[in-house]
């Protein structure tokens, strides 16, 4: 019995051997490495480690651009400069359905180039990180590719008009799911036409600004001038399913003009303006058809 204890001994050692197990390693076996130590057995230092903190690190800072203060006439009032303006009439209907839908992903101007903060699809490390706040910036692919070089065309970087885009921002909801008007045409007319856009030497796109200290604001560019696309309200005691008047939306660029829609007027009918608790009732009878209130479209149009 103890030549075979004996053997049994000297086939562990030489096993641990050749698996080059040493004694002196046996705190590695618990899942332990010591500071600085590498299983291949080099030694690095310890802020040398490969984890992901460690590497974002070490890359470049990029800083955002600093958009251009606003001139005395900016931005500009549409309702000063539109012309041939006319209005068209329609219903708002009952609906449960939530109006607000998509995903808005944006890409902006740093002084070193324009990069993404959207790390999905990404196969390649990111270019640099954010002075601003340690953000993960990419080069844009795809669809912010595209954007991006719209923005190099038209010399965004260099004008500093705005400081970010984005796609799907500005067509992410569906009219009648937004507003509530059902699926009738001049419902639909409330689709923007795109985020941005060029027709022969025009172009326009949606942007943000900084707005106060911590906040942005949208602006829509049109041939290097801004122009404010007008703020959105609720109608109070509608139980937010009325919108008073929403932001302009592009409807039709030409080399001769671009013609801009914006829901306004947007009120409750009898019964519900006078009992707007009524409103309440209609969650068991949603089938779209019941008659809430009513809006009107403005369609103007800026001559280029």
């Amino acid at each position: 019995m103890k030549k075979i204890w004996l053997w049994s001994l000297v086939a562990g050692v030489v096993f641990l051997s050749g698996c080059g197990v040493l004694p002196q390693e046996e705190n590695m076996l618990s899942g332990e490495v010591m500071s600085g130590e590498v299983l291949t057995g080099e030694v690095v230092q310890e802020e040398e480690v490969l984890t992901g903190e460690t590497l974002m690190s070490q890359f470049p800072k990029c800083t955002p651009i600093q958009v251009r203060p606003f001139a005395e006439w900016e931005p500009i009032d549409i309702d000063k400069v539109a012309v041939n303006c006319k209005y068209e009439q329609g219903d708002i209907y009952f609906s449960s359905t939530d109006g607000l839908g998509g995903r808005c992903g944006m890409i902006s101007i740093f002084n070193e180039g324009i990069f993404n903060w959207d790390d999905d699809d990404q196969v390649k490390w990111p270019v640099c990180q954010s002075k601003e706040d340690g953000i993960s910036l990419w080069e844009p692919i795809g669809e912010y590719k595209v954007l991006a070089e719209f923005m190099k065309r038209h010399w965004l970087p260099e004008k500093k008009l705005i400081e970010s885009a984005g796609i799907l921002c500005q067509q992410r909801w569906e009219p009648r799911e937004e507003f509530f008007c059902g699926q009738t045409k001049l419902c639909k007319s409330l689709k923007n036409l795109a985020e941005y856009w060029e027709s022969w030497e025009n172009y326009f796109i949606f942007g943000t600004r900084p707005y106060g200290e911590d906040s942005y604001r949208n602006y829509l560019v049109i041939n290097d001038k801004l122009y404010s696309k007008g703020e959105g309200s609720i109608l109070e005691n509608s139980q937010w399913y009325i919108r008073q008047e929403w932001d302009r939306r592009v409807s039709q660029i030409t080399p001769e003009k671009i013609v801009l829609r914006r829901l306004t007027q947007g009120r409750l009918v009898e019964p519900y303006k006078s009992n707007p608790d009524l409103l309440s009732t209609l969650w068991e009878k949603d089938d779209g058809k019941t008659v809430i209130g009513s809006y009107k479209v403005k369609t103007c149009e800026i001559p280029l």
